[in-house]
């Protein structure tokens, strides 16, 4: 079974991620994700470009990481998995903040927040808010970021 295995080098491929086994965690999700294309199982594949960008994030290649990013949030798109490219939209929104890019920032926070929003995904809203507290910090906006602040820990 094609997919079964796809997902089962997912699975691996996170606990090397977490085990900051990074080369092989890489070699699993590009393993996965062509098995995920052959099966056309969309969302599979989707997951594992959102799990290789961030081992692209771990390294600090952070034009590789967006790439991979873009690719799964148009995927989870395509499969009307929202909550998924809100995921994928706020760690672009991070990308974004390492690189100092606070417009790109901002749009990719505030997209995300609303798809967290429409998916009842409280955590993923408040962690978007706390992102986009971030953004208006840098900014020197006080008050708007201390707003966005409270309303994440209302959350």
């Amino acid at each position: 079974d094609v997919s079964g295995e796809a997902t089962d080098l997912i699975k691996l491929g996170d606990v090397l991620l977490r085990q900051s086994k990074l080369d092989e965690a890489e070699d699993s999700l590009n393993r996965a994700i062509k098995l995920h294309q052959q099966a056309q199982d969309v969302t599979g594949e989707a997951s594992g470009l959102a799990m290789l960008g961030d081992i692209f994030l771990q390294r600090s290649k952070l034009d590789e990481a967006k790439d991979s990013l873009h690719r799964a949030m148009e995927l989870h798109r395509q499969a009307r998995d929202v909550p998924g490219e809100a995921t994928d939209l706020g760690k672009l929104g991070d990308i974004f903040l390492r690189q100092s890019k606070l417009d790109e920032a901002e749009n990719s926070l505030h997209r995300a927040m609303e798809l967290h929003r429409k998916a009842r995904d409280f955590p993923g809203e408040a962690a978007d808010l706390g992102k986009l507290g971030e953004v208006f910090l840098r900014r020197s906006k006080l008050d708007e970021a201390e707003s966005l602040l409270h309303r994440a820990l209302q959350l």
